[in-house]
């Protein structure tokens, strides 16, 4: 011995002999505590020599101990004693082995676990672990050597007993781990002989082993992730040990195989027996294995490939019938949503490509590509009936089978024409788009590229016409999107995208589909050839009866809602196409693209149909981003040349080209620049012109509406201009006179002859008309063109004012009024010509729809030119359009909530009347007097039985009016409230005065409106 071991030991022996002589004597806390801590400190070698001497108290008081505190405190020392040494000695091994094993199975009946503390069965699994993995080889080899029940074996099953019927999760872990610790810590020994032996002896127990691994995994995800994950672990290490290709004799020829097999050992070739006549056994424990590739923890699929691993490394031959369902699983996982997972999985795949370049692998290879025949026949089944989780496997599983291929492998499969129309036609199946629910109405608004968002890929994901029939999440189609793309880049997207041009010609059943496929395949640049391709699929796509596909319901078409939400489902998938094969040129090369495709896609901008606009302003926000312009407004600009050209020829064949519309909307709305203005001068002045000839009458709705595009735009570009003049309108505010003057005035009013000429010429600025058309001459030539523009398309307008179902005329006046509005000295001509035809709108036979933008006219000439109409339309048509809200009234009472009725015309009608009328009065200052009749016939909507939502606008007419008027509408609405009523003065002097009523609406219908009301008017200065 040393000098250095002996000062060791002399001093471990200080340390320790203390500890023990006080554990020996009572085993509690305290004397644990320190136990530990000495063997902690002692030093190692002294503790090695010594350990027989602490084993003394600890083997004591463990044979001994009934109380649970003091076996869990010895165990929990010869823990620490176990960590500090390697036991070399077999009986010492066999002596503590004894022990445990006394200590956690029942002596009357082995065949169960003892029922005690799970504390202590846990300590004690713990300390086994402990005590075979510091046990010295020659120990292992005495334990091997005598593999029966009594000791390997019967751990085995105690173990088992232990996962099945415990329910402590470490617990079931732990006796997991002693399996696998008992199973594998052979593999140390470096003799083969040994080695050989050892497997042999174990293969008893592998069916007892396999099947608690079936058992954990078969559970549900209730139990906790890390017992799952701990069969796995043992699952992979008793096949990569007993079932590996080490014990696997290969027959390489059948020439050859007497003289191999007469060479090899007599041990392996039963092994090798052994596990030919269970493969069919082991491969339905790896189906049950590999199911957990769908387990929602990700540690537990992280393990399983893991262990896929180990095997695809160790057990290739030895498991050839189910290598597949392996390989498979780790295909799927390479695509798994966990970094970590699909990390591992990806490196694996990497393995298996250096796998399939070695020698002798070919058979693999066939393997894999007949198990790929196999998915493609099977997917598409899988994807209409499985549950959502069973589809994304089915998915991952097409992703990394192409991945496993590589581009080498993969190019020679799809180099067959059925196997590239097989693998076609499952993407066409598996891509099938939901049409139902793409919407066919229209908007009339116009559209705004200027508030396109950028573009994002959540942008292209989350939209109508990329909804996958048979998947319920948006994950499927970046998924599927994923393989198209893997195809096209390892099979040759150039290739794939020629053959799917030949599809979408003859298989117009599933054109959506293709197009789809064209889009995702050819949306990355992929080699010299690509540019030809994208350029041809873009004349595909942009063919007359390809691009304009009927889209409008109705009897002269002659189809159906579905052909029609089909149709809108295609055209928004090529609008969208067109972007992305735009978008992937180089930005050299997208600009002669973009001469052709950015004037379609502007027509799909301006659709009324919410997807195509949709569509179009996505495809407008790929171009910004990919083009490297500043935002839409940049991108239009600098292409506005030739954009140009195609309005000027599309408008004069607008039967042939009616989405030309659509385009100059979305054009005239980009900018509030004169110049802009300017350069749509002239096509105006064509359509104006076209407008005039007596054969275009056909096209005369397309005329309208471009004039409307063309003023409603004007009116956006004076917003400015028509909000401060609104705001000093809101902001008049009525003298406040003195109550003399207001009595003065009162009295005045009230003996004022209204039928006198003299009156009727102050008030009615109708009557000098000769002068208001002589307009100045100077002040015509000083106007901006765009204005002599609106100018003449309202005066264009007007006849066509007098038809009965037309109300884009109506409302084409109604914008030019309000651009107009700054401009008196061409207003004011302009109201006296739309009077005449306006008042035949207002009778009772007009239909409700035309009525009300009628109204609307009327409601903005009275903004615009103020009194200039007061005494006309008091006497032509206040009284048709008091007698219309009159006869609705008797129509609305007493409607439910919910009903259609709130969705037709004739509510509408009401709400606008109600809605403007107020403003109506105060800008063309009606006196008391004439506003009497007004006022009785908006009482019918005080009823507390009209629609809410009336009755509303009912009291905001009220509100406005008594900010103006405030006496009289007092008085009008006390009248209501009210059947007699005594005011009497706190000064004695003036007399008492009684009103009564002498309303014709009842009382009690009206009172709760009149008190709110006249509770809001006491907030009002």
């Amino acid at each position: 011995m040393l000098s250095s071991d002996k000062e060791d030991f002399h001093e471990a022996f200080k340390i320790l002999k203390p500890v023990c002589d006080a554990f020996i004597t009572d085993p509690n806390n305290a004397n644990t505590a320190l136990f530990k801590n000495a063997l902690n400190v002692a030093p190692k070698y002294g503790v090695e020599q010594l350990h027989q001497y602490v084993l003394m108290p600890i083997e004591i008081h463990f044979k001994l101990s009934t109380s649970t505190n003091c076996t869990l405190n010895v165990l929990d020392v010869l823990q620490t004693l176990l960590k500090k040494i390697s036991i070399k000695i077999w009986a010492t091994f066999l002596r503590l082995y004894t022990l445990l094993m006394n200590k956690i199975s029942d002596k009357n009946n082995p065949s169960k676990v003892m029922s005690i503390s799970e504390d202590i069965k846990l300590s004690i699994i713990i300390t086994m672990n402990l005590l075979i993995k510091k046990s010295d080889i020659i120990v292992l080899n005495e334990m091997y050597s005598d593999a029966d029940p009594t000791n390997v074996g019967y751990l085995v099953y105690i173990c088992t007993r232990i996962v099945r019927e415990e329910k402590m999760n470490i617990l079931r872990v732990e006796a997991i781990k002693c399996i696998e610790i008992v199973s594998s810590i052979w593999n140390k020994n470096v003799d083969f002989n040994i080695r050989i032996q050892i497997t042999k002896s174990l293969t008893k127990f592998v069916p007892g082993i396999l099947s608690i691994c079936t058992f954990v995994v078969d559970a549900t995800d209730i139990q906790h992730h890390s017992i799952t994950v701990a069969a796995l672990s043992l699952w992979s290490t008793i096949f990569s040990l007993l079932v590996c290709d080490d014990n696997v004799i290969e027959e390489c020829n059948p020439y050859l195989g007497e003289s191999i097999l007469k060479n090899e050992n007599n041990t392996k070739k039963q092994l090798n027996d052994w596990i030919q006549e269970n493969s069919d056994k082991f491969n339905i424990v790896t189906s049950y294995m590999i199911k957990t590739r769908e387990h929602k923890h990700w540690r537990v699929r992280l393990q399983l490939v893991s262990s896929c691993d180990v095997l695809l490394n160790k057990c290739i031959r030895s498991m050839k019938s189910s290598i597949i369902n392996v390989i498979e699983t780790i295909v799927i996982l390479s695509d798994d949503e966990q970094f970590e997972v699909n990390k591992i999985a990806n490196e694996s795949v990497n393995k298996l490509h250096k796998i399939f370049d070695g020698q002798n692998k070919k058979s693999l290879i066939e393997l894999l590509k007949e198990s790929f025949y196999t998915l493609l026949s099977r997917i598409p089944r899988f994807i209409r009936t499985s549950s959502y989780i069973q589809q994304k496997v089915e998915l991952s599983l097409l992703s990394g089978y192409i991945k496993l291929f590589g581009k080498d492998h993969f190019v020679r499969i799809i180099h067959s024409s059925a196997h590239l129309d097989r693998l076609i036609t499952v993407l066409i199946q598996i891509l099938e788009l939901e049409y139902k629910t793409i919407t066919l109405l229209e908007e009339s608004s116009i559209r705004d590229i200027n508030s396109i968002p950028q573009f994002t890929m959540e942008m292209s994901l989350n939209v109508p016409w990329k909804q996958l029939l048979h998947f319920n999440d948006n994950s499927a189609l970046i998924k599927i999107e994923n393989i198209c793309k893997l195809i096209g880049l390892y099979g040759g997207s150039d290739a794939i995208g020629r053959y799917l041009m030949d599809l979408f010609d003859s298989k117009i059943m599933y054109r959506r589909e293709i197009t789809l496929l064209l889009n995702i395949m050819l949306s990355e640049n992929d080699g010299e050839c690509h540019y030809s391709v994208v350029k041809d699929v873009i004349d595909l796509y942009l063919e007359h009866n390809i691009w304009y596909l009927p889209t409008n319901v109705c009897k002269s078409s002659n189809i159906s809602i579905a052909e029609a939400q089909k149709n809108v489902l295609q055209i928004c998938l090529m609008t969208e196409g067109l972007a992305q094969l735009v978008s992937s040129l180089h930005v050299t090369k997208q600009d002669l693209c973009l001469m052709q495709c950015l004037y379609p896609i502007l027509e799909r901008v301006g659709s009324e149909i919410g997807p195509i606009s949709l569509a179009g302003q996505g495809a407008i926000a790929l171009l910004v981003q990919t083009g490297r312009y500043n935002n839409p407004i940049d991108l239009v600009t600098k292409n506005s040349d030739y954009l140009s050209h195609h309005f000027t020829t599309k408008l004069w064949s607008l039967s042939e080209y009616p989405e030309v519309l659509n385009a100059l909307k979305v054009m005239m709305n980009v900018n509030n620049s004169d110049d802009l203005l300017q350069s749509f001068h002239t096509i105006v002045t064509d359509v104006l012109v076209q407008s005039c000839d007596v054969h275009r009458t056909d096209d005369l709705h397309s005329f309208m509406k471009v004039f409307h595009v063309f003023v409603t735009c004007v009116r956006k570009w004076q917003h400015k201009i028509c909000l401060s003049t609104t705001e000093s309108i809101k902001n008049e505010k009525p003298a406040n006179n003195c109550v003399l003057e207001s009595i003065l005035e009162y009295h005045r009013f009230m003996t004022t002859d209204f039928k006198d000429e003299t009156w009727e010429s102050v008030n009615d600025s109708s009557i000098p008309i000769e002068n208001i058309e002589d307009i100045d001459e100077e002040n015509k030539k000083s106007l901006p063109p765009y204005i002599q523009m609106v100018i003449s398309i309202m005066e264009r307008v007007l006849h066509f004012l007098p038809s009965k179902h037309h109300f884009l005329p109506l409302q084409i006046l109604n914008e030019g009024l309000h651009v107009l509005s700054n401009y008196e000295n061409q207003l004011l001509p302009i109201v006296h010509k739309i009077w005449s035809p306006l008042c035949t709108k207002f009778n009772n036979n007009i239909e409700d729809i035309i009525f009300r933008e009628a109204f609307n006219v009327l409601c903005t000439m009275a903004l615009t030119a103020k009194n200039f109409i007061r005494s006309r339309s008091l006497k032509q048509v206040l009284p048709t359009i008091l007698q219309r809200l009159t006869s609705s009234a008797r129509e609305s009472r007493n409607i439910l909530k919910g009903s259609v009725y709130f969705t037709s015309h004739k509510y509408k009608l009401q709400y606008t009347i109600l809605s403007g009328l107020g403003d109506f009065v105060i800008n063309v200052t009606f006196i008391e007097k004439d506003m009497f009749n007004i006022l009785n016939t908006v009482a019918n909507y005080l009823d507390k039985n009209q629609p809410i939502e009336l009755q509303d606008k009912c009291k905001e007419f009220y509100t406005k009016l008594y900010i103006h008027h405030s006496d009289f509408i007092w008085i009008y609405l006390q009248s209501l409230a009210i059947d007699e009523y005594e005011y009497k003065s706190e000064n004695e002097r003036l007399p008492s005065i009684k009103v009564y009523g002498s309303s014709t609406f009842k009382r009690n219908n009206v009172l709760k409106n009149v008190t709110e009301l006249n509770e809001k008017f006491k907030h009002i200065s």
